[in-house]
């Protein structure tokens, strides 16, 4: 039976069909839902979200991202076009992460479930925001958060 979700399916990419080796969301609405709840925890925004806020600041020549933070997403963003979508916004949605990422997060990210993936990220932002002036080294925590939801 199958039970991890298909990343390709869940953006339309996926040519795979019945022959697919993964759950496509219309085989199993509960795992859809999961995914949904799991980005509404996390309070995750989407990519699309991001940039409509953007463009809706630069139009309304309200507050927008700073010159510094669009130079730090715009460093960032090569390194990250390995990942899916969702990771690059929940990367991108914790604070003075993009600082502190590397190639090698974004390897063991890749080699995590999607499920895995968002709670460690969710457990990472958590604990920024709990302990922010505690956490020295960003980038090595980060990688243990990662590395205990690692399978075996």
């Amino acid at each position: 039976k199958k039970k991890e979700l298909c990343l390709d399916f869940l953006y339309n990419k996926c040519e795979r069909g019945d022959a697919c080796r993964f759950l496509h969301a219309k085989e199993d609405h509960d795992a859809q839902d999961r995914m949904s709840r799991l980005f509404k925890n996390t309070e995750i925004r989407t990519l699309a979200e991001v940039n409509a806020e953007l463009r809706y600041a630069r139009e309304k020549k309200e507050e927008a991202p700073s010159l510094e933070r669009q130079l730090e997403i715009d460093q960032v963003l090569p390194l990250l076009e390995p990942l899916p979508e969702a990771y690059k916004e929940a990367l991108l949605a914790i604070p003075d992460c993009v600082k502190h990422l590397d190639t090698r997060h974004v390897k063991t990210l890749m080699r995590l479930s999607a499920k895995h993936a968002m709670a460690a990220l969710h457990e990472f932002k958590e604990a920024l925001s709990e302990n922010q002036s505690t956490i020295r080294n960003r980038g090595g925590y980060m990688m243990g958060v990662l590395r205990k939801y690692l399978p075996g």
